[in-house]
């Protein structure tokens, strides 16, 4: 009577549910125990001690379901470095982690007189990310074997190290094995197999680099003698698995010669860092927060009362501000919206390299039907204060 859990990568800002079953064959539940263990690093290392034990009481004919994602949730982190690599990587920071439940299942079986079983073993080890799925998605939704991102064409600036992620399923799994180049002429072959390792939860998520910087030094690094990404307007990215393709991106580059470009990161409904690269203008507004308090003034003397009146009566204290961004960005596709609204929904976000928050709270998602062209504005404002206090 084993415990039901995920197989694959899954996202914390969802619930991911760990189920003990009811059988009415097997008998009635009675207890049920999780040891949940959570870590990074080898996917062999699991540590000795669990990081949380999990008990409950379980009604005669009943299933039982715990779950688990707050207790992930507390050890993820995404670090901001691996938003910028020369080279394909394991993603490096702490944004996947490993999970294994042990477990202890006690019910009353169905012999003659009945007897108490104790059935204890341990589930597969599962990735989890700090993404979420949508409700319509269902329960304890499974990140599929793509490229983790929203767009089938991408944005780049002319000179840029932008990154995308890919997911490659279990560190065994041969599902994923290779991307395409298409520089427009052929299709060059770029090997991912050696990724397939159970060296470090990441193995799950590949950072792959798609800037005409980044992608140039690693075509480079290869061997690669064609058309490199700063020759070209568009390229093509195929990620390619055991049954042909899996997945396609087309690779822009956007030349904005009159406006300073903006560059907004922040992690999706992955998990993983995204971006959008917004080419046109942009408005930057400060904004300031004070508290105020009337002073008592003057003084009383032998000639009567008095004041300075150079003093101010209401005296300001606790000044701070905050610059608040509007930015847009340019003509783009219409699935572009689903970007859009993972950025509006993430919880982690930075501007030009600093951390922001998202202002905006209602978008109208455009459609090439009813707008013959889509582009979207976006206000965002600085995480932190100008005065540190």
């Amino acid at each position: 009577m084993s415990v039901i859990t995920p197989t694959k990568l899954v996202g914390a800002r969802s619930p991911i549910y760990v189920t003990a079953p009811y059988s009415a064959l097997a008998g009635s539940l009675t207890d049920v125990t999780l040891k949940v263990f959570i870590w990074n690093g080898a996917r062999a290392s699991r540590p000795t001690l669990p990081e949380y034990t999990l008990f409950r009481d379980v009604f005669a004919g009943t299933n039982v379901s715990f779950d688990i994602a707050p207790l992930a949730t507390e050890y993820i982190e995404n670090d901001y470095s691996s938003t910028s690599i020369n080279a394909t990587q394991a993603s490096i920071d702490k944004g996947v982690l490993w999970v294994q439940i042990d477990y202890i299942v006690n019910y009353i079986n169905k012999a003659t007189p009945p007897v108490t079983v104790n059935d204890t073993g341990s589930s597969d080890i599962f990735p989890v990310s700090n993404g979420y799925h949508t409700f319509t998605e269902g329960a304890n939704f499974e990140i599929p074997s793509l490229f983790l991102n929203q767009v089938e064409r991408v944005y780049v600036k002319q000179s840029g190290n932008e990154v995308i992620s890919i997911c490659i399923g279990e560190y065994n799994s041969e599902d994923v094995q290779e991307i395409l180049y298409n520089d427009g002429s052929g299709d060059y072959t770029i090997d991912l197999t050696s990724f397939h390792t159970p060296a470090q939860p990441e193995g799950s998520i590949l950072d792959f680099p798609i800037g005409v910087t980044n992608l140039t030094t690693y075509l480079t690094a290869l061997g690669f003698t064609g058309a490199m990404p700063s020759a070209l307007d568009t390229y093509t990215l195929d990620l390619q698995g055991s049954a042909g393709s899996l997945d396609i991106v087309t690779i822009e580059k956007v030349c904005e010669p009159k406006y300073t470009l903006n560059t907004i990161d922040y992690i999706n409904r992955y998990g993983t860092w995204d971006f959008i690269q917004f080419f046109k203008a942009s408005q930057d507004n400060f904004n300031t927060t004070s508290e105020k308090y009337r002073k008592s003034i003057g003084s009383s003397s032998i000639s009567g009362y008095s004041y300075d009146a150079t003093e101010e009566l209401y005296k300001q204290f606790n000044t701070n501000g905050k610059t608040r961004t509007t930015l847009n960005t340019g003509w783009v596709t219409e699935d572009y919206k689903e970007a859009i609204k993972d950025l509006m929904m993430s919880e982690r976000v930075m501007l030009n390299g600093k951390p922001t928050s998202v202002v905006t709270n209602s978008v109208t998602l455009q459609k090439s039907i009813n707008d013959k062209t889509i582009n979207y504005t976006i206000e965002v404002e600085e995480a932190f204060d100008t005065r540190y206090v």
